[in-house]
């Protein structure tokens, strides 16, 4: 990204907070990468929850636990383990601070756009477009599209929908999940990064 004229902010998943979670839309990002572990609650169209690295407390962030923006979850092997703050679509639009300029979000985890609530939380934020799986995804196909996506999206300057057709096209579903990439709105495809 950098080779092709952006400047890049990288922070590690022990920042991944529910407070830094909340500057996300202020820090005036054309495009974010979000490659945290992300899952969907059960229920007849579940919200999606991006995991955070934070730690539950019963004492922190009380208002958003009372209307249900961020919750707690553990890994599903570790139920005795320990249990993390995660996200729901309604932190995007109640919680986060400020507004998306037209930032191009990436979701690279699990089922990202399996159903509309996260990405269009993300549009209704400001963001212009979500890019993200439809189902679950590993760890290594995610990098590897994620790289072929960015790679059209700075270097050929693709339009979101011409990027995501040629990650499609080399790297294709996932090898054990099948999920595919896809974006969130549809009317988004022509979208590209600013220069």
């Amino acid at each position: 990204m950098e080779d092709a004229g952006f400047s890049v902010d990288y922070f590690s998943s022990k920042n991944v907070t529910v407070e830094f979670l909340k500057s996300l839309p202020s820090r005036g990002y054309d495009l974010l990468i979000l490659r945290q572990h992300s899952g969907l609650f059960l229920s007849k169209h579940p919200p999606l929850a991006l995991f955070t690295s934070e730690p539950y407390s019963k004492t922190k962030y009380i208002h958003e636990q009372l209307t249900q923006q961020v919750v707690y979850v553990f890994y599903e092997e570790n139920e005795a383990g320990p249990h993390y703050f995660v996200v729901l679509p309604k932190f995007v639009r109640l919680g986060m601070a400020g507004r998306f300029p037209s930032t191009v979000v990436v979701l690279m985890g699990c089922d990202g756009l399996t159903y509309p609530n996260m990405p269009k939380a993300f549009v209704e934020k400001g963001a212009a477009v979500c890019v993200g799986w439809n189902g679950p995804v590993s760890a290594e196909h995610t990098d590897r599209a994620t790289l072929r996506l960015l790679r059209e999206l700075t270097n050929c300057n693709s339009t979101v929908a011409e990027g995501v057709a040629a990650t499609r096209n080399e790297v294709g579903p996932d090898a054990v999940y099948k999920s595919t990439l896809s974006f969130y709105p549809a009317e988004a495809g022509n979208y590209t990064l600013p220069s």
